[in-house]
């Protein structure tokens, strides 16, 4: 994983941890920005878990 890419995963972690949580639309938008495999992706989500940073569903922006 390149410098930036890591740089942008620890700043998104780092504000998951300071308001213990996340929007799934601040996590959706953070992957249309990288580009992550399933894996890393897997790996990400664990380690939000492991951090205690609770993930919120916000579909409310999704048109119907």
């Amino acid at each position: 994983m390149g410098n930036e890419k890591r740089n942008a995963v620890t700043e998104l972690m780092e504000q998951g941890k300071a308001k213990g949580k996340l929007t799934t639309k601040e996590i959706t938008d953070f992957f249309e920005e990288v580009d992550f495999d399933g894996e890393q992706i897997e790996k990400f989500y664990d380690t939000l878990e492991a951090q205690g940073v609770e993930i919120i569903e916000d579909f409310a922006d999704i048109p119907m």
